[in-house]
């Protein structure tokens, strides 16, 4: 049987919150990620990273690994789009919880929630 995540108890991000994914985010990478997850906890967990009160480049900053471009989303966009946020492993780290395998409709709002890649949030 897989494992939970870790999940930190904490509340609700509010609808500002900045969240930021590392990398281009292109969905053959989200998909070998998300294969990753299912796998060890059967679930579709995607990692972010996420703050209520910092600015984009603060949150980035904190992150444990670093890519030379990134994504940018909220909270609040994301939960628009039908995922959920969830606090996961150490803070910042966040997971977006996918309702399902990635398909096409997914994959599109997944994308479309986050701002084109930028070496600068």
């Amino acid at each position: 049987m897989p494992a939970e995540p870790p999940r930190r108890d904490e509340p609700e991000l509010p609808s500002t919150a900045i969240v930021v994914r590392g990398g281009m985010m292109f969905r053959e990478t989200v998909e070998q990620a998300l294969a990753v997850t299912v796998q060890r906890f059967d679930l579709y967990l995607l990692s972010v990273v996420a703050h209520s009160t910092q600015k984009k480049r603060e949150v980035w900053e904190r992150a444990p690994s670093k890519h030379t471009k990134v994504r940018v989303s909220t909270a609040g966009q994301l939960r628009e789009c039908g995922f959920e946020l969830i606090p996961t492993f150490d803070a910042p780290h966040y997971s977006i919880l996918l309702p399902g395998p990635l398909n096409l409709d997914m994959w599109t709002a997944l994308d479309d929630a986050f701002s084109p890649p930028t070496k600068d949030p």
